[in-house]
Parts: C-alpha cells; sequence; structure tokens
C-alpha cells in the first residue's frame, strides 16, 4: 500500500507539473469553472472572468456609511452632580462606599462605587430601588464588578436615546488594531467596541420583543463583516422565512445560495449545513486535525494541491418563530445537530427570536447557544445556562443589551450599532455595480456516489435520485420504514423522511402507524410500469 501511495503521488506531482507549466504559457485564456473547496463542497461559477482578478475581493469603502458623530448628550456637570447625588444616598443608607469612576457608553451611565468594607446583597437591592425613586432614572441595574478597582456598579437610564453609528465603530481604533475580530455589533464595558469573531463567541442566540433591536444586531453583524472579511475565509446563508428583509442582501458575494424566504427551502438549506459538517468531520478524520484552523494550517504548509483550505460558514437565521409548523420538526432536528457538533468544524448559527419561551423555541436548542445577546423582554423566561436574565426587563428599547459571552461568568450591558437601510442598500449596490469577481451564481451540489445531488431544486414534481432503489427495496423486503433507508443507502434523516414521503404519494407505501413498519401496498409490476410511464 505505501509503495502503492508513492507512485500514485509521484505520478500526480508530475502531471501537476505539466499542467501548470500550460497554464504559465497560457495565462491569457479565460476560465469557465473554479471549484474554491476540496472535494466539491460547493461550486462557484464564473463568466470567463480573467485568471488574476479570482482572488481580488474589492472592500467598499467607509465613504457608504453616514459619518454622524457618537456625541453623549450627558455633560461633565450632570454627570458629577448625578456621582454626588449617588454618594448622598450611600451615605444616608449606611452603605460604605463612594464612586470612583463614570463611563458613558450609549444611552448608559455607569457608575463604578468602591467600598473598603463587605457589602450585603440585599440591602444593595434597596439602595438601587432607592435610586431609581430617587434620581428619576427610567432604568437602573446592579452590576458586577469589571476590575479589582470596584465593588460593585451602577447603571442609569434616562430617556434620553443616543444613536450609535455603524461607522463609528468600523473607523475606532479599538477595532482596527484587532487583527482577528471579523464583525462587531456596538459598544460595551467601558464604551469600547466589541470585536468578535465566530471561535470567540461560536453559535449565537438573540432575543428579544418587537423593536429592541434584533434585526439592526444582524444587519450590523453582516455589514462589518464585509468590511472586514473576504469571501475565500467566509461564507453566509441568510434565512428568514416569510419576510423579505433579508432579500436587501442578494447581490453580496459571500452568499452560498440566494437569501432563503420559504419554510421548505430553510429546512433543505440546514440539511446540506449537516450534510457539509459530516464531510468536515470525515475530512478532519482523514488527517488527523481537531478543528478548521487546524485543517487549515495544516492546508498551507502541505505542499499538495489537492488540499484546500476551508472558509468558515456563518447560518444567520431571522424569524425563528414564523418557520411553518409542517416544516418545523425537521428543521429543528437539523439545527439541533448543526449548534452541537458544527462549531469546531467552522459553522456556526446565528438565530434570533422574539421569545425564549418553550412553547416556541425548544430548552435544547436554546441551551447550545454558549454565546447571548438578551435584549428587552417582557415577562421573565427561565434560561438555565444564563444568570441574572431577570435584568432583561430592566432593558431600554432600541438596542439596549445584555451580552452574555462565551466562557463569561456574567453578561455586560451595551448598546447595539444603528445602521440605516439607505446604507445597506448601498453597500450592496457596491457590490452590483463594482463588477467584483466574487459575484457569481453559486449553487450548493452534494457530491454522493460521483454524482452531484441539487438539494436546494426549486422543482416540486422531481424525484430524489435513490426513489426508484428505494421503491424496489420495500417491495421486495414487503415492509418499509425510514431506518431501514438509512441504512441501506447511508443517508440523513431528513432525507429518509422525504423519500418515504414521495414513495407515499405515489402509492407505494401506506400511511404511517405508529412505530411499526409501513404496509407496502402496490406490487412490483405496477412499480415498473409507472417508472416506465414517469420516463
Amino acid at each position: 500500500i505505501l509503495l502503492y501511495n508513492f507512485i500514485k503521488g509521484k505520478i500526480f506531482m508530475r502531471l501537476f507539473n505539466i499542467f501548470k507549466n500550460v497554464n504559465q504559457n497560457n495565462s491569457s485564456k479565460l476560465l469557465n469553472n473554479v471549484n474554491y473547496t476540496s472535494k466539491n463542497s460547493f461550486i462557484t461559477e464564473t463568466n470567463k472572468e480573467d485568471v488574476s482578478k479570482l482572488h481580488i475581493y474589492q472592500f467598499p469603502p467607509i465613504s457608504l456609511l453616514k459619518k454622524n458623530q457618537c456625541t453623549f448628550k450627558y455633560s461633565d456637570d450632570d454627570l458629577n452632580l448625578l456621582a454626588s447625588n449617588i454618594n448622598a444616598l450611600l451615605s444616608s443608607k449606611h452603605i460604605d462606599g463612594v464612586v470612583s469612576k463614570i463611563n458613558t457608553y450609549g444611552a448608559i451611565i455607569r457608575f463604578s462605587v468602591k467600598s473598603t468594607s463587605i457589602l450585603n446583597i440585599n440591602i444593595l437591592k434597596d439602595f438601587i430601588f432607592n435610586v431609581e425613586f430617587c434620581l428619576g432614572a427610567k432604568s437602573v441595574r446592579l452590576s458586577q464588578p469589571l476590575n479589582n478597582t470596584e465593588s460593585f456598579g451602577i447603571e442609569l437610564c434616562f430617556n434620553n436615546y443616543i444613536n450609535i453609528p455603524l461607522r463609528f465603530i468600523l473607523e475606532s481604533t479599538n477595532f482596527n488594531s484587532d487583527p482577528s475580530s471579523i464583525f462587531s455589533f456596538g459598544i460595551y464595558k467601558q464604551g469600547i467596541s466589541y470585536n468578535g469573531n465566530f471561535n470567540r463567541t461560536s453559535h449565537i442566540l438573540i432575543a428579544g420583543i418587537t423593536h429592541s433591536g434584533k434585526t439592526t444586531c444582524i444587519n450590523s453583524i453582516i455589514t462589518s463583516i464585509l468590511y472586514k472579511t473576504s469571501p475565500l475565509t467566509l461564507k453566509l446563508m441568510l434565512i428568514n422565512p416569510n419576510s423579505d428583509s433579508f432579500c436587501i442582501y442578494n447581490e453580496i458575494p459571500h452568499l452560498l445560495i440566494p437569501v432563503v424566504t420559504d419554510s421548505k427551502k430553510a429546512s433543505r438549506a440546514l440539511d446540506w449545513a449537516v450534510f457539509e459538517m459530516e464531510k468536515r468531520f470525515q475530512l478532519f478524520n482523514e488527517y488527523n486535525v481537531r478543528d478548521l484552523k487546524s485543517y487549515n494550517k495544516m492546508a498551507t504548509t502541505v505542499n499538495n494541491s489537492s488540499i484546500q483550505q476551508l472558509p468558515e460558514i456563518a447560518i444567520f437565521i431571522d424569524n425563528y418563530t414564523r418557520i411553518n409548523s409542517m416544516e418545523k420538526n425537521l428543521f429543528d432536528a437539523s439545527l439541533y445537530r448543526l449548534l452541537k457538533n458544527a462549531s469546531l468544524l467552522g459553522i456556526y448559527i446565528i438565530l434570533a427570536t422574539d421569545s425564549l419561551y418553550s412553547e416556541e423555541i425548544p430548552t435544547n436548542i436554546k441551551n447550545y447557544f454558549p454565546s447571548k445577546i438578551i435584549l428587552k423582554q417582557n415577562t421573565i423566561c427561565k434560561l438555565s445556562n444564563i444568570k441574572f436574565f431577570s435584568d432583561s426587563l430592566k432593558l431600554m428599547d432600541y438596542g439596549d443589551m445584555l451580552f452574555y459571552e462565551k466562557n463569561t461568568p456574567y453578561p455586560f450591558r451595551g448598546q447595539i450599532s444603528y445602521i440605516s437601510p439607505l446604507e445597506i442598500q448601498r453597500v450592496t449596490d457596491f457590490f452590483k455595480n463594482s463588477n467584483n469577481s466574487y459575484r457569481d451564481n453559486t449553487q450548493i451540489h452534494k457530491n454522493n456516489e460521483s454524482k452531484n445531488i441539487s438539494i436546494l431544486s426549486t422543482k416540486n414534481n422531481t424525484y430524489d435520485d435513490y426513489f426508484i432503489d428505494a421503491g424496489r427495496l420495500v417491495i421486495e423486503n414487503e415492509k418499509a420504514s425510514i431506518g431501514m433507508l438509512q441504512r441501506v443507502f447511508k443517508i440523513g434523516f431528513n432525507r429518509a423522511t422525504r423519500i418515504m414521503d414521495q414513495l407515499e404519494a405515489v402509492g407505494v407505501v401506506g400511511k404511517e402507524e405508529g412505530t411499526t413498519s409501513r404496509r407496502v401496498i402496490m406490487p412490483m409490476k405496477e412499480f415498473e410500469q409507472y417508472i416506465i410511464k414517469k420516463k
């Protein structure tokens, strides 16, 4: 076996060198098909683009976004007056503490209180109620200490709504000086921008009522990705059932497929993501690597053209509760598998929902999100792996958030940056009009036994490629079950379920009868006649 692999490698390298020399002599020729990933993960077709332009991504200019300055409405005199009033309340309640520092970010004012003695938490809760009543603040929250220089923090928010433009964050030194950051959605902690990447956050859950800022948060993440990341390193999949709010992004080059607005196509899109996850899992086992970062590092060091770097895939899902109830079981099954196993393989989920009730989003799904952006809530929803969730009742509308980052003991309060639909339209028009070499007609395909099977087909009258074989199999065995189709054809549960539904619609098998196998109704001769008639 070793001798065979050695000879095969020698022959491959010789053919590769010949092909390389031919390309150098004919560099003016145009390409028709380019495969960006290994083993047909997804296929990108270009319309006779020049070879030299294939790896050029034109970043959108920052001038497309508004240059509104992020000016705070609180003057120094107002802040000093509030600090003195808080010190007076501390002394009146016999609490050993004094305001040591003041930070403002967005509409939030944070007072850091330093104390030399041990404080009782029940006394502090009563004190917070007095602060809200005496100062007339609309929202007051007791926060945990950010560092060793303070004992606790007091966060106040009045009626003043302060808009934080996304351009203010993208131009900030904190965001540009961090080479690992690929997106941002607002400011937090001491007024600094959040510099995020999916290795740091993994899957993200965004929850909040209407007009709390969910869609604005997603738009900020997507737009910051367009300004910071090339499509060669990150691909996007946008799913928004029964809504067209994502359709504005149909022109961006990062998309794997057009924006999905149908529940059936949404479940099929997640089916492909599960297939890609399993494919990457086998690939990583083959090369003995643990995660996507290790695989891409190995791909750059190994002198083998067949091993190419794989991009990260971010799947954005908005309006989760609008998914059709008939498709929700299949959708949730694929979503659960992705949340459980896909993060190390470079596939991440960003899901936005209106509520965290178990009736709307299953508990086993929402508990698998290590990072959460909690916006204003109407009622308290119990969440097993997040503390201080009752503080979401004290949040304001339009972007006031509690950010619970992965591997952090408590959430941070912050404010989401704002980007208008007009600014998003300018950015997408830039890709539409700039003749960007990455802007192409991308389709997702599966490579199953030397067949490229499109799983996002829009035709309703086509059958699965295993339909005929599955029909013959169940008729010969005189019983039909989804598990049997999975074992014989080595396919997933969702695909086996669709094949069984197609067999039931034709009349090959009967209806589902609990946990037992389905009855086979159609004989083999009649099934063969049906196939000939269809052909």
